[in-house]
């Protein structure tokens, strides 16, 4: 495998632009909606602890991926209130594609 080559088997999506989308996108000319990956605004980037994936339309976590102890650790919650968290990552598989056709 390339180091190079797009070789994700599933995408991170923020759960609240997800929601928006299925609501409806106001001010969006498509007629059959928008894609996920036109919609949100993520950005990713080093931690001191691993890679964090941010919702910049949310200004919210996305995804915490951390390396504690040689184990990876991933915190996918964004604090509502103190001691409430709630889900934010949606796991959504992508579709194998033939690179040929």
């Amino acid at each position: 495998m390339s180091t190079n080559a797009n070789s994700m088997t599933a995408y991170i999506h923020c759960k609240l632009c997800l929601k928006e989308i299925a609501d409806g996108v106001p001010d969006t000319d498509a007629d059959d909606g928008i894609s996920p990956r036109d919609y949100q605004m993520l950005e990713a980037g080093w931690t001191d602890d691993g890679v964090q994936v941010w919702c910049r339309r949310h200004d919210v976590n996305v995804c915490h991926v951390m390396v504690k102890d040689g184990k990876i650790e991933i915190d996918g919650t964004r604090s509502l209130r103190p001691n409430e968290k709630m889900p934010i990552v949606e796991k959504v598989p992508v579709k194998k594609r033939d690179i040929n056709s």
